[in-house]
């Protein structure tokens, strides 16, 4: 048995990730444990290479200076290196495979997609990127001034910039909770509430006020959206009646 090749044997991390489920099942412990050995390798070296961009600081990964601007959400849902760690049960196998599977086919795993991820998020929070707004900042700057942004300066900028999106996606998830609550999020309001809450924060209200002004603006879109649901149902009764 042990001379036998793997069921893996030549094949590609590619290949490997796009063996069906009925494949996988008739899969050995052996074979399982060498097809995850096979991806946790690419995914520790695609986990390195996010990490090295940055440093962790109270729980949150933080951004070094002079990097190309990732997004750490992929590092965020790593909550230990990937590999079988001497695993011999077949079941566990499985699930260091689906994880190990997952964080590869995620976009934000590699270091150009981090960067794009990153980018989709300052759009959605303050209609520009961190490369649009030191652009528009050095256009101002050299313009009243004559001179160009020092390094230091644009750093600054950034940090604040990142500072600030942690705050805000921070104040997203505890309005979110409480919204939950009273049974009234969905995908689309969440993404509407956290352009308010980027917009309200960036000019410069505190997280518990925006909070507050985001809540109060969907409960008012709500019961607006309430009265015109019932006018309409009380509309089509009296027609009823009336026929």
């Amino acid at each position: 048995m042990a001379n036998q090749p793997f069921r893996t044997e030549g094949m590609t991390i590619n290949e490997i990730m796009a063996l069906g489920d009925d494949t996988l099942r008739t899969f050995s412990a052996r074979d399982m444990s060498r097809a995850v050995r096979t991806l946790a390798l690419a995914a520790n070296k695609r986990a390195a290479r996010l990490a090295k961009h940055g440093y962790k600081r109270g729980g949150k990964w933080v951004e070094k200076k002079g990097g190309p601007g990732i997004d750490f959400n992929a590092l965020y849902g790593m909550t230990s290196k990937f590999g079988v760690k001497g695993q011999t049960n077949l079941n566990d196998l499985r699930k260091e495979f689906a994880r190990t599977k997952a964080f590869l086919q995620a976009p934000s795993s590699t270091v150009k997609g981090a960067v794009a991820l990153r980018k989709q998020k300052e759009i959605a929070l303050f209609g520009e990127t961190r490369e649009a707004i030191i652009k528009r900042m050095n256009k101002a700057k050299k313009a009243a001034t004559g001179r160009n942004l020092t390094q230091k300066e644009k750093w600054e900028i950034l940090k604040n910039r990142n500072e600030l999106m942690s705050d805000v996606y921070d104040a997203f998830h505890y309005w979110k909770e409480e919204y939950q609550l009273v049974g009234g999020y969905d995908t689309a309001t969440g993404n509407k509430a956290l352009a308010e809450l980027g917009e309200r924060m960036n000019n410069g209200m505190s997280a518990e006020d925006a909070r507050e002004e985001v809540s109060a603006l969907f409960d008012d879109q709500y019961e607006r959206s309430e009265r015109a649901r019932q006018g309409l149902l009380q509309n089509r009764l009296t027609d009823k009646e009336n026929r």
